[in-house]
């Protein structure tokens, strides 16, 4: 039984180190991070430094960015991104999207998360935002991947 335990283990760990190991980083989402820091930046600078006054301008700025540049993976980035893309285009584009799939990393590794890093997850599901709106598929509910 011990054995069984540690033959477990040790292939979770073999799985983990087969997935992609370097991340995928969009130029996209490093200007939004550049953008964030300027931003943080300007709370820093303000008369008031009180604790509270910080996390609200932290938490106006999210908004403020999020409203202006949504991430990858978003129902708000699909509709701007994709939205006014043909059916042909949006087959290419899915076949792209799930090549640079293979090559991201897992949401798993979030606490590790790089600067633009965009995760498997969101391109799961920028394939089923495509395939649910843009080809008109109709998905059933095994199929939330995107794949």
């Amino acid at each position: 039984m011990k054995n069984m335990v540690l033959a477990f283990i040790s292939s979770i760990y073999t799985l983990n180190g087969m997935a992609a190991s370097n991340p995928y980083i969009d130029p996209y989402l490093e200007k939004k991070a550049e953008y964030h820091e300027q931003l943080k930046k300007g709370c820093k600078q303000q008369k008031s430094k009180s604790v509270e006054d910080l996390f609200s301008c932290y938490k106006n700025i999210r908004k403020r960015i999020d409203n202006e540049i949504p991430d990858r993976g978003t129902d708000a980035y699909c509709k701007n991104k994709y939205n006014r893309k043909s059916k042909q285009d949006t087959q290419k584009l899915i076949v792209k999207l799930r090549a640079l799939r293979d090559n991201a990393r897992s949401s798993i590794h979030v606490s590790e998360r790089v600067k633009g890093e965009v995760f498997e997850e969101d391109f799961d599901f920028e394939v089923l935002w495509l395939r649910k709106n843009i080809l008109k598929e109709e998905l059933m509910m095994y199929d939330d991947r995107g794949f």
